[in-house]
C-alpha cells in the first residue's frame, strides 16, 4: 500500500509543472467557466446531438456489463439442466439427480469472489495504464479464462473457471461506469448510469434464452455450447475498445494535454472553441482536486466527507442484495424446476 501511495505522489510531482499555472491563467479560467456554464445549461437531447460519439463509446462500454451479466448467471442456470444433473449430480430418487448444495453455492459464488479481487485490482491498474488498456486487458483475460470453463470435466474445474472469469469482471464493474461518466457531458451521466444498470437485465435475458435453447439436449453440449457463447462478446468488444478514445480526464491527470485534446475532439462538439474550453475546464478541475486532495490513499475512503460518500454508495449497491435480487436470479430456476 505504501509503495502504491509513493507511486501516486511521484506521478503528481511529475505532472506538477503542467498544472502549476492553471489556476493563475486568466484565459484558461475564462474558457473553463464557459465550458462549465455550457454543460450546466445543456439539455439531454442537445447533449446527445452535440456528443454523438461520446454516447456511442459509452454505449459500447455498457456492453462489457451485458457480457458480464451473461457470464455471471450462466452457471446458475446449469443446475436445473437435466444433462448437467446426470453428469455431475447425485441420485436423490429413482431416475432423478440433483447437484449437491455445496457445489451449487460454489458455482454461484466463485465468480463473485473473483470479481471482488478484480475490483480492488482495477483501481491501481487503471491509475497506471488508463481505462482503455485496463478494459483491453480484462477482455483478453476473459477470452483466456473461458477456456477453463469450456474444457472443464468436473465441478471443481467449473468453479475454478468461474473464479478466474470473475477477476476481469471486477475490471468491468469498476471501469465501465467511471469511463462512461467521464466521457459524456453532465446532462447524460444519469442516463449512462441507468443504461449500465439496464445492461445487467439484458445480459440475464440473453443467458436465459441461451440455456433454454439447449435444455432439451441430453449430452454435454447442453452446457458447453452456452459456455462457448461467452466468446461472442469479448472478441468484437476487444476491437471496438481498441478503437475507442482514452478518457481525457485520465490523460489530463497524467499531464498529457495534447492527447487529452485529441480525445475531446473525438468525443465532443465540432463547434469552434468548444474543445479548448472543455480542456480548460478539465485542467482547472484536476488542479483544484490536486490542491485539495494531494495524493489520495485507499484509506481516505473511510475518513471525513469521503466516508459518507462511501457509505451511500455501498448501501445503494447492497440494497439490491437485501431485496433478494441475486437470490431470485440464482435460485428461482431450481425452485421452478421442482414444481
Amino acid at each position: 500500500m505504501s509503495s502504491l501511495h509513493d507511486e501516486k505522489v511521484n506521478d503528481l510531482k511529475d505532472s506538477s509543472a503542467f498544472h502549476a499555472e492553471v489556476l493563475g491563467d486568466k484565459e484558461v479560467l475564462g474558457n473553463a467557466y464557459e465550458a462549465e456554464t455550457r454543460e450546466h445549461e445543456m439539455g439531454m437531447w442537445e447533449a446527445v446531438k452535440s456528443y454523438p460519439w461520446a454516447c456511442l463509446w459509452a454505449f459500447i462500454m455498457c456492453f462489457t456489463i451485458v457480457m458480464e451479466s451473461f457470464d455471471m448467471f450462466l452457471n446458475g442456470n446449469f443446475v436445473a439442466l437435466g444433462a448437467f444433473q446426470q453428469k455431475y449430480g447425485v441420485m436423490v430418487a429413482a431416475g432423478e439427480f440433483s447437484i449437491p448444495t455445496k457445489w451449487q453455492s460454489a458455482l454461484f459464488q466463485a465468480g463473485q469472489c473473483g470479481a471482488f479481487v478484480g475490483v480492488f485490482l482495477a483501481g491501481p491498474i487503471t491509475n497506471r495504464i488508463g481505462y482503455r488498456w485496463t478494459t483491453i486487458l480484462g477482455l483478453i483475460l476473459m477470452i483466456l479464462t473461458i477456456f477453463v470453463s469450456f474444457l472443464a470435466n468436473s465441478l471443481a474445474l467449473l468453479v475454478v473457471g468461474q473464479a478466474l472469469e470473475g477477476i476481469p469482471w471486477g475490471f468491468f464493474i469498476a471501469n465501465s461506469p467511471a469511463y462512461a461518466s467521464e466521457i459524456v457531458p453532465l446532462a447524460l451521466r444519469g442516463a449512462c448510469t441507468a443504461t449500465l444498470q439496464m445492461s445487467w437485465s439484458i445480459g440475464s435475458i440473453i443467458v436465459a434464452a441461451a440455456t433454454y435453447s439447449y435444455n432439451k439436449r441430453n449430452d454435454e453440449w447442453a452446457w458447453r455450447v452456452p459456455i462457448a457463447l461467452q466468446w461472442i462478446f469479448p472478441v468484437p468488444l476487444l476491437v471496438l475498445v481498441w478503437l475507442s478514445p482514452e478518457s481525457p480526464w485520465w490523460l489530463i491527470r497524467r499531464g498529457r494535454k495534447e492527447e487529452a485534446l485529441r480525445s475531446i475532439k473525438r468525443l465532443g462538439s465540432k463547434r469552434e472553441g468548444n474543445n479548448e474550453e472543455t480542456l480548460a475546464m478539465m485542467e482547472r478541475t484536476v488542479e483544484i482536486e490536486a490542491q485539495a486532495g494531494g495524493a489520495p490513499k485507499l484509506t481516505d475512503l473511510f475518513k471525513g466527507n469521503d466516508l459518507r460518500r462511501t457509505l451511500i454508495t455501498c448501501f445503494i449497491y447492497m440494497s439490491q442484495n437485501f431485496a433478494g435480487n441475486h437470490l431470485n436470479k440464482w435460485k428461482s430456476n431450481r425452485v421452478l424446476d421442482s414444481l
